[in-house]
Formats: structure tokens, sequence, C-alpha cells
């Protein structure tokens, strides 16, 4: 008897001191941009589970975002939003794998996390439309091509409205430093800033 209760204690306090331990670290993770960003998120893998609610106290959740909501937001606020529901997603899917047998508490999550994080790539293929089409009005006007300046500055006033007066320089910078799939073209933005100037 006594030897299960110095077990038992033995193992609370070994349980505490890897909970401290653990809880005190912080992340540090190299971009590839060179920058170093420092995450002192003391809840660690905690992230990827969902807390347990009592019965019949489980949160309602949200609507999701639409890309109307996000089109205002700079590209940093969509980066950090996008690892949120990034985090959503896979502690949706753990919880799901966890209750295999069983239906998820709230089922209509994972599609809004899934309609949110659609709504993000849509607002930045608008902005990275944006700026292809301010390249190419750039050559085509450099080209003396009308027919194709016209239609071009048709799309960039319509897709003006929609992205509205957010940047678009920090965006493709920080988003060509994460992708290495995404290649800008170096003259792209010396053209865009020409343009603007010239408006």
């Amino acid at each position: 008897m006594n030897n299960m209760i110095r077990s038992s204690i033995s193992n609370i306090i070994k349980g505490a001191t890897y909970t401290q331990r653990f809880a005190s670290t912080s992340t540090t993770t190299q971009v590839a941009s060179g920058s170093t960003i420092i995450n002192n998120n003391k809840r660690g893998l905690k992230d990827f589970f969902e807390h347990t609610y009592p019965i019949g106290t489980y949160p309602l959740a949200g609507r999701s975002w639409a890309a109307s909501d996000l089109r205002g937001k700079s590209f940093n606020d969509l980066h950090e939003l996008w690892f949120e529901l990034l985090k959503e997603r896979n502690k949706l899917l753990t919880e799901k794998e966890i209750t295999k047998n069983n239906q998820l508490q709230n089922p209509q999550r994972v599609t809004k996390v899934r309609k949110s994080m659609a709504a993000i790539k849509v607002v930045l293929g608008e902005r990275d439309q944006l700026s292809k089409s301010l390249y190419l009005l750039a050559k085509a006007s450099q080209d003396g091509n009308h027919k194709k300046v016209k239609e071009l500055k048709e799309n960039i006033k319509r897709l003006n409205k929609l992205v509205g007066a957010v940047s678009l320089k920090p965006g493709l910078k920080e988003l060509e430093s994460l992708q290495d799939t995404i290649k800008v073209d170096e003259t792209l933005e010396k053209n865009i800033d020409l343009l603007l100037k010239q408006n």
C-alpha cells in the first residue's frame, strides 16, 4: 500500500515537472526571408486538441469568413488567419479521428473552416491578378497596343473595386518569400509604382 502511494506521488511529481518544462519552452522558426519568428505559445501541441466541454455547453461556431470580409485585411492579417484556420482544421480532424465511431459535436465547423480558407485564397488571387494586370498594362502601353490597353484598364478597374486600397507590394514580397512556387517578375513592382505615380 505504501509503495503504491509513493509510486503515485512520484508519477504526479514527474508529470508536474514535465508539464512545467514543456510549458516554458518556446519555439524558434527560421523563415525563408531570413527573419526569425519566436513563438512563445505555452500550449504547444495542445493547440491541436479540442478543449473538453461538459455536455450541452459546447460553444457555437460563428459564420465562416467571406471574401468580402477579408478584402480590407493586410497580407499579415490574412497570413495569421490562415494559420489559425489551419490549426482549427487540424484540431477538428484530430477530434474526428479520435471519435471515429461518434459524430463531431459541431460538424459544421469543418465546412466553415474550409470556406474561410477558400475565401483567403480568393482574396489573394484577386490581388495577384490585379498586380499582374498592372504589369501587363505597363507592357502593353510600351508596345502601343491600344486595344489591349483598353481591355486591361477595364479589368484593372473591376479588380480595383474588389481589392480596394490594400497595398499589393508587401503582400507579394511576403508571398514570394514564403512560397517558392510563386515567381514574380522583378520589374513588376517598379511598373506598379510608376503606374500609381502617374494616376
